[in-house]
């Protein structure tokens, strides 16, 4: 399987890497992003801490599109739900794994994980992409099982 990877997050981009064979794109602009994808050959594109959202539906031809999201969806959509739960003192963390449509973090869930606690903005990071790592892996396996 050819994986592109989008984003800045090393361990599900380790991952990737390990499993599969995986080019990870730069992120420049959009624009850049955008372009690099139309010219690449790939199976499937894993979008994970990409700040940029992408028209999945005018780029995707028939590969698989995910991304991993640092909170449990559909709460906390966005650029940064991390610091929006701290802000808003939530006791929970969480991440998903799902579809890549056009919207912003609306695809349909592939795998989700919560982690009920008290946190320090630090943890929150740290537990929610650990979360991350956990979300993909289900979601791999699931994706692999389903074809």
């Amino acid at each position: 399987m050819r994986v592109l990877f989008i984003g800045n997050r090393p361990l599900i981009k380790e991952e990737c890497q390990r499993r599969f064979y995986t080019k990870v794109l730069p992120i420049e602009s959009r624009k850049q992003v955008i372009r690099n994808i139309k010219s690449e050959s790939f199976n499937m594109l894993v979008s994970n801490g990409c700040p940029y959202l992408l028209p999945v539906s005018k780029l995707k031809r028939n590969e698989t599109w995910i991304n991993i999201h640092p909170s449990y969806l559909p709460d906390y959509k966005g650029a940064s739900p991390i610091k929006a739960m701290d802000k808003d003192n939530v006791g929970y963390v969480g991440a998903t794994a799902h579809y890549m449509d056009d919207g912003m973090d609306t695809g349909k869930i592939i795998a989700k994980s919560k982690l009920e606690g008290d946190f320090t903005l630090q943890e929150r990071y740290d537990k929610s992409f650990a979360l991350e790592l956990e979300v993909f892996k289900e979601a791999i396996s699931k994706l692999t099982l389903d074809g």
